[in-house]
């Protein structure tokens, strides 16, 4: 059916067609009207449909999407993708292509436990509320003299702040600390285990600062599993890098955190998602709605001000 649904359809709630919707582009594009939980008062999202006569361009986009991803598994990179490409047997070509990635390959580690399921922690009623840190190392020192990870983990919305630290000493972990809460907003509760890091001057200094924390036992991860999930992650990331990057993997340490803040929850969305509110902007997405965008700017000779906006996008597009 290459149309949008009818008033009548809208204002009754339900759908006078059963199958997908599509519609054209101003560019005369198809795609595909995807509303969010089958709502169709909702505002759609539009996914470009791909043809598969030529599977070397759907090759190229699941490879952009999987390595910009960090790497993700199959599953979460159809989440990723499925919100702006569609096209037919969509699982069994991801699932492929992922499968033959070189770097998976080389990284993946065999687990005998099963891994931690990322849901939603319903004991905390508002983002970084309940906060759980943990240390990281040592690994081995890089360029800057780096040695350390802080990892924190909001446990509502699983969001995750990582930091590069040169010691594990109290002093630095508090300034790191102190670094975070200008960014996030400072939490109510810090969940960490005994480590030396976190004894007597750390919790007297968060205990100043009006912040209760919670211990747990050291020696048992996975009572403060959420962390040691993370942490599994970031070692395999930078045992991923190459010998040139593994010189500075504290540069890629964003990179970790981006990739674990895309990740979908089983919940359906994904920790960015649920902190701010809209989803992550791919790349791809970027590029498509600045090129819609620039196509329809009316651009008469007196508006001087769209005109040299539309140069602009045109060589943010270009690059």
């Amino acid at each position: 059916v290459l149309q949008r649904p009818s008033s009548i359809s809208r204002y009754s709630g339900v759908k006078a067609y059963g199958g997908p919707y599509y519609s054209m582009t101003a560019d005369g594009i198809l795609v595909e009207l995807r509303y969010p939980y089958g709502d169709i008062l909702a505002v759609p999202n539009e996914c470009y449909l791909l043809p598969t006569d030529d599977m070397s361009i759907i090759d190229s986009i699941i490879l952009f999407y999987h390595e910009k991803g960090g790497h993700t598994n199959s599953r979460h990179t159809r989440w990723r993708i499925g919100r702006s490409f569609r096209w037919p047997h969509m699982r069994r070509d991801i699932e492929r292509v992922c499968r033959r990635c070189v770097r998976c390959q080389f990284v993946a580690a065999y687990r005998r436990s099963r891994s931690i399921k990322r849901h939603l922690d319903t004991s905390a009623r508002l983002p970084w509320q309940v906060i759980s840190i943990d240390l990281l190392g040592p690994l081995k020192a890089d360029v800057f003299r780096m040695q350390y990870v802080l990892v924190a983990i909001c446990h509502l919305s699983r969001f995750v702040v990582l930091s590069a630290l040169k010691d594990a000493s109290t002093r630095s972990v508090v300034d790191a600390l102190h670094d975070i809460w200008c960014l996030w907003g400072r939490p109510v509760v810090f969940r960490a285990d005994n480590g030396p890091a976190f004894r007597g001057q750390f919790k007297r200094q968060m205990s100043s600062e009006g912040i209760r924390t919670q211990s747990v036992s050291r020696y048992s991860p996975w009572s403060n599993g959420v962390c040691e999930r993370v942490m599994s992650t970031v070692k395999g990331f930078i045992s991923g890098l190459n010998k040139s990057d593994t010189r500075r993997w504290s540069r890629f340490i964003p990179v970790v955190a981006r990739r674990l803040n895309t990740k979908p929850l089983p919940e359906g969305k994904s920790p960015f998602e649920i902190l701010f509110g809209r989803p992550y902007p791919e790349e791809l997405e970027t590029r498509l709605s600045a090129e819609e965008d620039s196509s329809q700017i009316d651009l008469t000779p007196d508006n001087e001000a769209a005109r040299n906006l539309q140069l602009q996008q045109k060589l943010v597009v270009s690059e």
